[in-house]
């Protein structure tokens, strides 16, 4: 992994008057990509799972306008890039995968970006590098054509061709996207240790599709009991519908028990960083996501 290998900078690290390497970027920022990477391969999580967690990092890089990775990385203690580092996080790991793209796209799924590293972690016996030639030892050991990639997007402050590297492995994105909604309004839950049962929170009646006011007692919601085991599942199917099915819940008013109905409304809303598939079979996708080489 990334964290094998570091630059003389680091290494022994001084304390007392610390410098910081440029490529922080990549031990971090290749390490949280590879983690989620892995997830993936292993079973852990879904292809949707994976590509919530990639949205998820490119909306948190709206936090900070362009910069450069080297810069930010040489300077993360400077009070220019001091709130920087959570970044690191977030825009060094997509641009870790778009790395890994590129990579697999130029070998034609010959290499990926752990291979890369793999691969400079033998040069590197004792695991350090010099910091001015690393670039050029990357380049070397993957493909002459990633000198670009290097050249824009990690010393230069070009913003990422997020849209073009995407359509490679068949998805489709847009940075603002008019979606449909649904939704059956403003609810809540909480839970009565108390009463070991779950009451409306923070609900108005006006506001929601059943009528649904504080402070009623939840029963069942589809017939399904509600249970601390359960209500994360059942509850997020209310805040995220994903179909037009009405829904019934059953309340105890404490002189009777009875039944509401709703059914969520549509509605127009915008989506940051909206990404969908495009391709359900995408061979790049494929050999990324799930380690398939073509030379295998």
């Amino acid at each position: 992994t990334p964290l094998s290998i570091h630059s003389e900078e680091i290494q022994p690290f001084n304390f007392t008057d610390p410098e910081m390497s440029k490529h922080l970027w990549l031990y971090e920022g290749a390490t949280e990509y590879f983690s989620n990477l892995m997830l993936l391969r292993d079973s852990l999580i879904t292809p949707e799972e994976f590509k919530k967690e990639i949205r998820s990092k490119l909306i948190h890089m709206d936090d900070h306008h362009s910069y450069s990775l080297i810069e930010m990385s040489k300077d993360i203690l400077t009070d220019k890039y001091k709130d920087y580092f959570r970044d690191i996080y977030s825009k060094g790991a997509i641009v870790a995968f778009l790395l890994d793209i590129k990579i697999n796209e130029l070998t034609n799924g010959s290499l990926n970006l752990h291979d890369v590293l793999f691969e400079l972690n033998k040069k590197y016996k004792n695991g350090t590098f010099n910091e001015e030639n690393f670039i050029d030892e990357f380049i070397a050991a993957s493909h002459p054509e990633i000198k670009t990639f290097f050249d824009n997007y990690i010393i230069s402050s070009k913003e990422l061709p997020i849209k073009e590297y995407f359509n490679k492995i068949g998805w489709g994105y847009e940075k603002m996207k008019k979606i449909k909604k649904l939704s059956f309004g403003y609810i809540g839950f909480r839970y009565s240790d108390k009463d070991r049962c779950f009451y409306s929170y923070k609900c108005k009646a006006q506001y929601n599709a059943f009528g649904l006011s504080s402070g009623q007692k939840i029963m069942a919601i589809n017939g399904e009991k509600l249970t601390t085991d359960n209500v994360d599942e059942i509850v997020s199917k209310l805040i995220n519908p994903n179909n037009k099915k009405e829904v019934v819940i059953k309340l105890n008013s404490g002189t009777s028990i009875y039944t509401i109905k709703g059914k969520p409304i549509e509605f127009d809303t915008e989506s940051k960083h909206y990404i969908e598939e495009k391709e359900s079979n995408n061979n790049l996708r494929n050999g990324i996501f799930f380690n398939h080489k073509n030379n295998e």
